[in-house]
């Protein structure tokens, strides 16, 4: 269980290690609860810690809808654009992947875990000059002043 902080910014919280050697894919298996406030958002990230930079693929409650996005910060408090929006999010626990293969960063999605489907591919220094060099969870209550809960089963290196 990763909480997201109660608060009227962005205050992302997060858990990274250090990224393999490339190639490499981290998998997990997770959900977001306590979806009450607006923007709430949590799931997989890779980050390049010289610069604090990092961008995600989670799930995102916006208008009481659920949805899946790529999104990109330039720190833990500091939006900067939305890379993707789809419309895929179903309800309960998904499955994400995030996969560097030494020249672009591939986001994947699956519901059943079996079969992904890739959303976005794009390469690993169009936003973070040096490329991604960490890699794991986080939570974002975002301007919601609720908490929002990332449920996480499990997260392994795939490839």
């Amino acid at each position: 269980l990763l909480p997201g902080n109660a608060s009227a910014a962005h205050d992302v919280r997060a858990v990274v290690q250090t990224a393999p050697s490339t190639p490499w894919a981290v998998t997990t298996k997770l959900a977001l609860d306590s979806l009450n406030g607006e923007f709430m958002n949590g799931g997989l990230m890779v980050r390049e810690s010289s610069t604090g930079k990092f961008e995600t693929l989670c799930i995102i409650s916006a208008a009481g809808v659920l949805s899946a996005r790529i999104v990109r910060y330039d720190s833990l408090t500091a939006f900067n654009a939305n890379v993707l929006i789809f419309s895929w999010y179903a309800h309960g626990e998904v499955y994400f992947r995030i996969e560097d293969n030494g020249t672009n960063l591939l986001y994947s999605v699956s519901r059943s875990g079996a079969k992904f489907t890739q959303a976005l591919s794009v390469s690993r220094t169009a936003f973070m000059a040096g490329g991604p060099n960490q890699v794991g969870l986080y939570a974002n209550s975002h301007a919601s002043n609720l908490q929002c809960d990332l449920t996480v089963d499990w997260f392994r290196r795939t490839l």
